[in-house]
């Protein structure tokens, strides 16, 4: 099983392993091909380490370790549209795609990362667990590009949008981030494609001369 925020190999750096001394690297610690053992008192404290509690689940990640080919999720309906599990799992994939760190500012709390969609899950039924139809951004960013305020061009550079002027707060913010090139990951980097119709379709309006 895989936590919803999984640990990754950098919030391990201080962490005292009562089973044995990592030592100055992770070479030799595990046997050859990972982890053979550990004590009860090591596990109980990555638990803790990973934020789990009785209102936090855990997620199969059987499909998490090979690409799905399958991307698409049908609308469920109870009195409102609900997202549920496969929401969860594009999250929880683009943001392991992402290294947990906001591909943008670079921010790495995990409190203010979002899986933002390129094409919305209401655009575009067939796409909405596609990885590479995603991009880790912190939640201040996820919004001005949910709402058009930012987009991407076709080199991944940043491209703000003249109505962000409207608000000097929101401008003075953004503007840094002008022509800067996203952190492009190995795998599921972002589909041109989904970036287009991002462009078309939600940005607000013709990059501004800075």
């Amino acid at each position: 099983m895989r936590f919803i925020d999984p640990i990754l190999q950098s919030d391990l750096e201080d962490f005292q392993w009562a089973f044995k001394p990592r030592g100055n690297t992770w070479a030799h610690f595990f046997q050859q091909y990972g982890m053979n053992e550990i004590t009860a008192d090591d596990f109980w404290r990555l638990l803790k380490l990973a934020g789990r509690g009785e209102k936090q689940d855990t997620l199969l990640d059987t499909h998490l370790r090979q690409e799905i080919l399958d991307h698409s999720v049908e609308d469920q309906y109870a009195r409102v549209k609900v997202r549920g599990s496969p929401h969860q799992k594009f999250a929880l994939q683009v943001k392991l795609n992402y290294q947990y760190q906001c591909a943008i500012s670079g921010i790495k709390a995990k409190a203010f990362l979002v899986a933002s969609h390129i094409v919305p899950w209401s655009e575009n039924q067939a796409h909405r667990k596609n990885p590479r139809n995603g991009i880790c951004l912190s939640s201040l960013l996820d919004q001005a590009f949910d709402q058009g305020f930012i987009t991407l061009d076709e080199g991944l550079k940043v491209c703000i949008a003249n109505q962000a002027k409207q608000d000097a707060s929101l401008y003075a913010y953004l503007k840094p981030y002008h022509g800067k090139r996203i952190d492009v990951p190995k795998r599921f980097a972002p589909d041109p494609v989904f970036l287009a119709w991002h462009r078309a379709h939600r940005f607000l309006d013709q990059p501004n001369d800075l």
